[in-house]
């Protein structure tokens, strides 16, 4: 489900649950996360853990179409008439998750020239401006633990996958893999035609500098 536009969803199902989750948002917006009941009641409804890693994702590559779009959930229901129940410490315990969807415009990709403090202040704003995403981010923010998970898968994004010669590596080894693919599709087709990828070595290029550049502000 795209998580704050109902206008999206298809069936009668889809429906009920963007009002439900929708409503949710709305209740954790002035709820006291101070309060057991309160944040049991969030730790009941959505995946806290999925949450700061898909939050920390998003930050990290700094996918600047995003967070107010590109924001799709999902959730296991089951059939009241079947056999089938939830079962916890699994995905099919019924909460909340986030799906990582649409990142043309992280990492430089696509705008490899804005990146760097620009882009640290650009989602910095994001942040701090209301919609539903950034709201429940924030409303979490209320609890140390959460504070907690969110800076430590950060701080893990930076040592492991996104770690400077890392990036450089899997670029360099794209580039061996896919250039040839890349320059038949430009070649034979217009399919890229007047995208950042009629050129590679910008596109890997941009990619590389924006990742350096972010490290550094973000540490």
């Amino acid at each position: 489900l795209y998580s704050m536009d109902i206008s999206k969803a298809e069936t009668e199902t889809e429906i009920k649950e963007c009002q439900s989750y929708n409503g949710f948002c709305e209740w954790i917006s002035t709820a006291d996360l101070s309060d057991e009941n309160n944040w049991n009641k969030v730790c009941n409804t959505i995946d806290i853990e999925n949450f700061a890693h898909y939050f920390a994702l998003e930050y990290y590559s700094t996918n600047l179409d995003w967070p107010d779009n590109n924001v799709k959930i999902y959730r296991y229901l089951y059939d009241d008439v079947s056999d089938e129940k939830y079962k916890d410490n699994s995905v099919f315990d019924g909460k909340w998750r986030f799906l990582l969807f649409d990142t043309d415009y992280s990492l430089g990709l696509k705008s490899y020239d804005f990146y760097g403090y620009d882009a640290a202040s650009y989602r910095l704003y994001s942040f701090l401006h209301s919609d539903i995403t950034t709201s429940l981010f924030k409303a979490l923010c209320q609890r140390e633990e959460f504070k907690e998970l969110f800076i430590s898968d950060v701080l893990a994004m930076m040592n492991t996958v996104f770690e400077q010669s890392n990036v450089s590596d899997t670029l360099f080894n794209l580039n061996l893999t896919r250039h040839a693919e890349l320059e038949f599709m430009i070649n034979h087709s217009d399919i890229l035609a007047g995208s950042l990828w009629e050129d590679w070595g910008v596109g890997t290029g941009g990619m590389a500098k924006a990742e350096e550049e972010w490290y550094e502000i973000v540490f």
